[in-house]
């Protein structure tokens, strides 16, 4: 997801965040004249950071029902930055 919002970001702008958090915001707030659309996949996107925070920085890791909707999230977010380049 980071690498796909990166792309459509250095299209868009020509330039991308260095952090993950960075990217996220610059991402959303580029999506949201995508009106509920763009919103979804914001939201998603920022799902996915707290997900991948969660299991990086405490000893947890997701539920393989979590894991299952991250990867079917992912592959949509990946097919809408695609749409948008």
């Amino acid at each position: 997801m980071l690498h796909a919002a990166c792309a459509v970001l250095l299209e868009r702008t020509g330039d991308a965040p260095k952090t993950h958090s960075g990217t996220i915001g610059q991402f959303s707030r580029l999506v949201l004249a995508d009106a509920e659309r763009g919103r979804k996949y914001g939201r998603a996107f920022n799902e996915a950071e707290k997900l991948r925070l969660v299991s990086d920085y405490q000893d947890t890791s997701p539920t393989v029902t979590e894991a299952v909707d991250l990867r079917e999230a992912a592959i949509d977010f990946v097919a809408y930055c695609r749409s948008l380049l």
